[in-house]
């Protein structure tokens, strides 16, 4: 049977002793060495920066998704005005990115009786398109009722009355496009008034 190895002897411990002599001329330069000498014996520890998960930051806050408003355009006073010329502009970019959801303008009390009364100058004129029968309502107005400047609710209102096809988005879209035809004028926001080269065109239509 083959002997044991002895056992390794246990490794030597190692001891460092510094021993400093010298000859200073004053307090202040003792104060230096041993300042240095401190320096030399402390250990050396090198500030580690843990790596965390970073978060972005926008204008000193966390940033975060932002969800686009959502429009929402109820009746005439908003879907019409909001929308003429010169406020179109003038609208914030958040905005205009921001989807419109537009809602048809109210029934509001209007005379319509006279002679000949609003049904019966819609019946005589018959107007056969979205374009003629706003300028029929406006003309009935400005002729028959003295009112110059009419809005989207009249329009709506009249189209009831009539029993128009009221398959209309934006009741105000039509006023806005008769307006840059020069068809219309008005100076009021909302306010739509026929003008002579507008009333010609409901002239022209055919008495049925």
């Amino acid at each position: 049977m083959a002997k044991a190895p002895p056992p390794k002897p246990p490794a030597p411990s190692r001891i460092r002793f510094i021993m400093v002599e010298a000859e200073i001329a004053n307090a202040a330069d003792l104060s230096q060495i041993t300042q240095a000498i401190q320096n030399a014996v402390r250990p050396t520890i090198t500030p580690v920066r843990l790596n965390g998960p970073t978060t972005a930051r926008v204008n000193g806050a966390e940033a975060a998704s932002v969800e686009q408003p959502v429009v929402d355009v109820e009746g005439e006073d908003v879907s019409e005005e909001n929308i003429d010329e010169g406020v179109e502009g003038e609208a914030s970019a958040a905005t205009q990115r921001a989807p419109r959801k537009v809602r048809p303008p109210k029934v509001i009390p209007l005379e319509l009786d006279g002679d000949p009364s609003f049904v019966q100058f819609a019946a005589d004129k018959a107007p056969p398109t979205t374009t003629l029968r706003y300028l029929t309502v406006a003309a009935w107005f400005k002729l028959y009722k003295q009112v110059d400047a009419i809005t989207a609710s009249h329009v709506y209102t009249c189209y009831r009355h009539a029993g128009w096809p009221k398959d209309i988005v934006d009741w105000g879209q039509p006023l806005r496009e008769l307006k840059r035809q020069q068809l219309f004028g008005g100076e009021g926001r909302g306010q739509y008034e026929i003008n002579q080269l507008g009333l010609q065109q409901v002239e022209k239509l055919p008495k049925q």
